[in-house]
């Protein structure tokens, strides 16, 4: 069981106070709900208040073997009106874009910017 707000049984065992809940389903989406939903968010604030026309997201544990159940490696497809956002992590590799571990980057037919 783990214990915060109320005890809730869980099919994975988490080291107490420990950052492993973001990879059980039970209390999160892993990393597309950790982290994406903080860059993606800087994406949208530079994009504008469009919503999405369609989502599509594919992902699954491909890279480490361990007790967790949410996707290590999942791509994000967000078709908007006006431009597509793709969301993307791999976890394990340590090589984010132009050699950082994670970023978020705004490519058009005039540029891109990281």
């Amino acid at each position: 069981m783990i214990c915060g707000l109320g005890c809730t049984p869980t099919s994975v065992q988490l080291e107490p106070f420990s950052f492993q809940f973001p990879l059980v389903l039970d209390y999160a989406g892993g990393l597309m709900t950790d982290w994406g939903v903080h860059l993606i968010n800087m994406m949208l604030m530079g994009m504008g208040p469009e919503a999405p026309k369609s989502v599509f997201s594919s992902g699954g544990k491909f890279v480490l073997d361990d007790n967790s159940e949410t996707p290590d490696s999942q791509v994000t497809v967000y078709e908007f009106p006006t431009y597509t956002l793709i969301w993307e992590h791999k976890a394990g590799l340590n090589n984010g874009l132009n050699g950082r571990s994670w970023g978020v980057e705004w490519k058009g037919t005039e540029g891109r910017s990281f």
